[in-house]
């Protein structure tokens, strides 16, 4: 996979609650989502997430942050010292993710989809 979870940081805390995903190749970022849901205690995960963020296209490059904050706000972008650059969004829920010891994220690569409108 093009990119990795890396941390979560400042779990229960809804202002600064995030997730860090680093980059291993060039890619875009439309091609990837990720899943709330939980672990099953007999491995593997829930298959019906609790919420879901599917990212914007965004052209990035091996080196690159992607960091998703739980909560609200603008996304932005910075350059950082090392030539990488960070990506900021926001999931927008008015809730903490972790608040269980079983919750999980999945990271999703989606390579290819089709849409139809239902009129």
């Amino acid at each position: 996979m093009k990119i990795q979870i890396h941390s979560f940081i400042d779990k229960g805390n809804i202002n600064s609650e995030r997730i860090a995903l680093r980059a291993s190749a060039d890619c875009n970022l439309k091609f990837f989502c990720i899943h709330l849901t939980y672990e099953l205690s007999s491995g593997g995960f829930y298959n019906q997430p609790k919420h879901t963020y599917w990212f914007p296209p965004q052209d990035i490059k091996s080196g690159d942050w992607i960091v998703i904050y739980t909560g609200h706000g603008k996304s932005s972008s910075k350059k950082n010292e090392d030539g990488s650059t960070s990506y900021f969004y926001y999931w927008g829920l008015d809730n903490i993710i972790f608040n269980k010891p079983e919750d999980t994220i999945v990271l999703a690569e989606l390579n290819t989809w089709q849409t139809k409108n239902n009129r």
